[in-house]
């Protein structure tokens, strides 16, 4: 069981009114929202992490992708000029 305090209680109740739900579900749905933006959260820094680590145009198993951009943007400006 979670204690909370009155005034807390009062605007969970006034919620619960203007959804037609119990308290209890307002309190879940919460729970819920608030556990699926820590997911998010948490999985945007492990990406972030993951570029920190590894970024873009660093050159990797598939190629040096900042040299092929650095190449199209050559070739563009030779067939514009």
């Amino acid at each position: 069981m979670v204690h909370l305090p009155t005034e807390m209680i009062m605007l969970l109740d006034e919620r619960a009114s203007a959804e037609s739900v119990s308290r209890s579900q307002v309190i879940r749905q919460a729970v819920a929202a608030y556990l699926a933006a820590e997911t998010g959260r948490r999985e945007a820094e492990s990406t972030e992490a993951a570029y920190r680590a590894q970024p873009p145009d660093a050159p990797d198993d598939w190629g040096d992708l900042g040299r092929w951009r650095q190449a199209a943007r050559n070739a563009r400006a030779n067939a514009r000029g």
